[in-house]
């Protein structure tokens, strides 16, 4: 059996176009989320595919996202991307229109990449192996920077299985006790975690009187928790005090972020 369909106009409302940006930035590792709207008679899944590029038009072979209705598959620059993006469709009830949403993390591995200029997004949508061009393919309004401008904040410090403080950088501590620092990282400026940061960017703890990373115990969750176990032993210093620096590097060993203990023994 074979169907012929009347061919009927693809609509995209214009205004439904909703790119969640923060202050025109796009956070690596947080989720961000493409919304519109599309009306077409023939159904979704007359539609070959829809084409959002993170980048823009000149660069459809970097941080893309295709999707297509008919099949329900996406494809998309797995070297741009934390997980899989994730597209959801929902018709609107009694009508043959449908909400798309396309929810994606981009990768920390890129950021040295596209952390150079102000990128400008496109959405094209293709039917029958063509572009509709429906005036998408360049959507200023939601032109984008990078920011990963991130700190370390202090959470708890745990002596001898108890929380001993919270937001307190100052520390007693005995020769040879062992401390669990928890901190957590986030976006300067905004109550956003860092989410999903790869195993390339280490914890690193720094003092005077050691050379290198006197650090050998640590976690960075997907959540952006950080857990350091230290061991505070007095060779660490001449005196009955020494400074902590604990820093946040890149792979190429950058300070992404920093934070400053002063530890004091107390054997009496």
């Amino acid at each position: 059996t074979i169907f012929v369909e009347n061919q009927y106009q693809t609509y995209l409302d214009v205004d439904s176009i909703n790119l969640d940006l923060i202050d025109k930035q796009i956070l690596p590792g947080y989720q961000h989320t493409l919304g519109f709207t599309i009306t077409d008679a023939n159904g979704i899944d007359s539609i070959d595919k829809f084409e959002f590029g993170i980048l823009g038009r000149d660069y459809d072979q970097q941080c893309f996202i295709h999707y297509s209705p008919r099949f329900a598959i996406v494809e998309f620059d797995h070297s741009c991307f934390v997980i899989q993006p994730d597209v959801k469709v929902s018709q609107q009830q009694g009508f043959q229109t449908w909400d798309i949403l396309i929810s994606f993390r981009i990768s920390w591995d890129i950021t040295d990449i596209i952390n150079v200029q102000e990128w400008t997004p496109s959405l094209k949508i293709f039917d029958e192996g063509q572009d509709l061009y429906l005036g998408l393919s360049l959507l200023t309004m939601f032109s984008w920077n990078l920011n990963e401008d991130i700190e370390l904040k202090q959470l708890e410090i745990r002596q001898k299985g108890l929380v001993s403080a919270f937001n307190e950088t100052k520390l007693w501590v005995q020769n040879d006790e062992l401390i669990v620092l928890e901190l957590s990282l986030g976006f300067v400026n905004y109550s956003i975690p860092v989410e999903f940061l790869p195993s390339s960017f280490t914890i690193n703890g720094l003092i005077e009187a050691v050379s290198g990373n006197i650090l050998t115990n640590t976690s960075i969750s997907n959540e952006g928790i950080v857990l350091i176990n230290l061991l505070c032993n007095e060779t660490f210093s001449d005196s009955e005090m020494f400074e902590l620096e604990i820093s946040l590097l890149s792979p190429q060993l950058a300070k992404l972020a920093t934070l400053n203990y002063q530890i004091y023994f107390d054997n009496n």
